[in-house]
């Protein structure tokens, strides 16, 4: 599939499951509870309001993914991206890639993931 095809519509629900997803990878992982920043802003831009959820590394490590769910204030779907603090760049994902980075998070192979995408959507 190329890159910029990617399906990355996904339900208000697939986003609360990828949210229980972290919490279970921070809880066996004994991350600390002030590292993860899991929030929701609204975006103003544009003609249509639009809220963004996302989940960061509070310490803004350059070597942690983020995720970012964004949808119109009115709709329960909306799209998801992953964010590559080194390249300071998102790319459009799906439901399984969001929930293998969930899985991840805090780790090299959740930084790989996000770097990997995001360099290929960047290049493409």
């Amino acid at each position: 599939m190329n890159i910029n095809q990617t399906n990355n519509s996904i339900s208000q629900k697939q986003w609360d499951t990828i949210l229980k997803v972290f919490y279970h990878h921070c809880k066996v992982n004994n991350i600390p509870s002030d590292m993860p920043y899991v929030g929701e802003t609204a975006i103003t831009q544009g003609p249509i309001p639009k809220r963004r959820q996302f989940i960061h590394d509070n310490y803004d490590r350059i070597f942690s993914p983020g995720l970012r769910f964004i949808s119109t204030d009115n709709d329960t779907d909306g799209r998801l991206y992953v964010y590559n603090s080194s390249e300071q760049a998102c790319a459009p994902i799906t439901f399984e890639q969001g929930i293998e980075i969930a899985e991840n998070f805090f780790s090299n192979k959740g930084y790989m993931l996000s770097e990997e995408i995001v360099c290929n959507y960047m290049m493409s």
